[in-house]
């Protein structure tokens, strides 16, 4: 079982919390408690950086790494609350060696989740929330991040409603409602934006560069709802201007080709309640081409579905089923699914549209009527297999039965 290395600092957050004995520090004992906040901060990185690499199963590692960073996150809210409130109550606390205490204490233990965030990547919940302390600093980096983004974007000649959609998602970081979903996550994906974004402005005037863009918020899984529908209106604008259906078809199949094969870095994303970019294009590409491929291939007549025809009863049908099936002629052992199909796809010489809840009852309900006939049209199917391939035994049950 690993060993929760958190255990004296939740203990010393706990009691500074209580404000037991630290509202008593005299100011000579400071550096000596900041000396000791300092030491146990430095084995637990030790006694962390050993167990990175032993040999614990990397699942086991994830959830400890997952447990002790919220632990982290939770003794550093609380503690920033307390030291919030205490500030409050004049200029006294500020100054006081509790507070001075307090306040190495709270940076210890941002420290560590600084310290688990850089050397453990792979187990770090990035999902997980940024403590209270960092929150405004956060928020003005990334505020900083998003203006520097937005400078490039009026500064060039980008397709105007490209711009115009990337402009919107950046608005809405100085909302309020942006400070709700700021995770460790929304904090590197801004960053990682204008990282990616710059040196395709930095080349200058470019006939191409709306194109580039695009593969680079495809590639950061840029699954912003305007992005989402920006790609989708400029597909629809294409295929709006061609003449017929074969045309619209293969546009709209060169550009699933094109959403399946462009890399993707699965491990970022814009929003992280939604599903991946290309999950979501290829819903929505694979639904067009389904409608435009009813336009190509037109259905005629006698195909209004696309099922075919029988020339038995609903009720024979089953019965026939049901003999396959008993036999082990599919290798499909769900019936249900069996008779959905078989609904789906088939027509009957008295019903065009077959009820698969119908044809269950009369699986498990056929007379000896029904029996009967498929019992003739079996005797009729191996009649006409003997004359095939078997003329001596069909010879021979003629004879005998004439």
């Amino acid at each position: 079982m690993l060993r929760d290395e958190l255990k004296i600092l939740r203990d010393l957050t706990n009691t500074v919390l209580e404000q037991t004995h630290l509202r008593t520090v005299k100011l000579p004992e400071v550096p000596e408690k900041q000396q000791a906040i300092a030491t146990e901060i430095r084995r637990i990185k030790t006694a962390w950086s050993v167990l990175f690499t032993s040999t614990v199963k990397d699942y086991v590692l994830k959830r400890y790494v997952n447990y002790q960073q919220a632990v982290l996150v939770d003794l550093a809210d609380r503690l920033f609350a307390h030291i919030v409130a205490d500030s409050r109550h004049g200029d006294g606390p500020q100054v006081s060696p509790a507070f001075a205490i307090d306040q190495a204490l709270l940076q210890g233990l941002l420290e560590l989740l600084a310290f688990l965030e850089q050397y453990f990547e792979a187990g770090f919940n990035r999902a997980g929330k940024i403590p209270d302390a960092l929150i405004q600093d956060t928020l003005k980096e990334i505020r900083g991040q998003a203006d520097a983004i937005v400078r490039l974007l009026e500064s060039s000649d980008t397709e105007e409603s490209l711009k115009q959609c990337l402009i919107d998602y950046l608005e809405l970081i100085p909302q309020e409602s942006y400070r709700s979903k700021l995770n460790f996550h929304t904090r590197l994906y801004i960053k990682d934006l204008l990282v990616f974004l710059t040196p395709v402005y930095r080349r200058g005037t470019d006939a191409d560069r709306s194109l580039v863009i695009v593969d680079v918020l495809m590639y950061l899984n840029f699954n912003f709802y305007g992005f989402v529908t920006w790609l989708q209106e400029q597909i629809n604008y294409k295929i709006r201007r061609l003449a017929t259906a074969e045309e619209r078809l293969l546009v709209l199949i060169e550009e699933l080709v094109r959403v399946k094969t462009s890399p993707v870095m699965l491990s970022v994303s814009c929003d992280l309640s939604l599903p991946p970019l290309a999950e979501l294009l290829e819903a929505w590409l694979n639904e067009a081409i389904k409608k435009e491929s009813g336009r190509y291939f037109p259905r005629g007549p006698g195909d209004s579905e696309k099922k075919l025809g029988l020339s038995l009863s609903v009720t024979q049908l089953s019965l026939f089923i049901r003999l396959l099936y008993e036999e082990g002629f599919f290798t499909l052992k769900n019936i249900t699914a069996i008779l959905r199909f078989t609904a789906k796809h088939f027509t009957t010489k008295r019903q065009e549209h077959i009820s698969a809840v119908n044809m269950g009852r009369t699986y498990y309900g056929t007379d000896q009527f029904t029996a009967a006939a498929v019992k003739d049209l079996l005797l009729r199917m191996l009649a006409r297999l003997n004359r095939m391939f078997f003329p001596l035994i069909a010879l021979t049950i003629i004879l005998w039965t004439s």
